[in-house]
């Protein structure tokens, strides 16, 4: 039961994926493990668009339903083993892919966004659907690099993503960033 309770722990309650806690322990594993191999490592941050807007207008359980079905498709688009999604924050979700290039990891956000795009779920609000934008980064870890250096070069992607106009992938180091 103590093993039971670890799981649940890992668990994000709502989706059933990965939560934070689950991923901060694999990301520093996949992290070593790319540093000793010389492979890269790819992240992508992923945030729904005008969220709080949706929430305002349909209520949380609408809400909390179109978290499930975007954690879905992040799932079904991750399908390599020792590739990782999870739910980060509120509405933020984390991909973790490894011996993945820039290339490789823009192929897999891309889809993320179309599919979640497409499944067509009404923003009223906002007068459109609900997408989401997304910042990835992907560099092979070494000596002078660190694991927060990944997030946050990721992270300063999303924020362009939405800065940008939002329902769109920014690559770290690419376009405006």
């Amino acid at each position: 039961s103590n093993l039971k309770l670890e799981q649940i722990s890992m668990i994000d309650g709502l989706t059933s994926i990965k939560n934070r806690r689950a991923f901060d322990i694999a990301f520093n594993k996949a992290y070593k493990l790319c540093m000793r191999e010389g492979i890269p490592l790819a992240l992508i941050m992923i945030d729904i668009d005008h969220f709080k807007i949706f929430n305002d207008t349909y209520g949380h359980i609408s809400g909390d339903q179109a978290l499930i079905r975007i954690a879905e498709v992040i799932e079904d688009v991750i399908k390599r083993p020792g590739d990782i999604a999870a739910r980060y924050g509120g509405e933020e979700f984390v991909v973790l892919l490894m011996n993945t290039t820039e290339e490789g990891a823009t192929i897999v956000a891309e889809e993320i966004r179309r599919r979640i795009e497409e499944l067509g779920i009404n923003n009223e609000g906002m007068k459109t659907v609900i997408t989401v934008s997304l910042g990835l980064s992907s560099f092979i870890p070494d000596d002078e690099k660190t694991p927060e250096e990944l997030i946050g070069t990721a992270d300063r992607a999303l924020y362009k993503a939405k800065e940008g106009g939002r329902n769109k992938v920014v690559v770290w180091g690419h376009q405006q960033v």
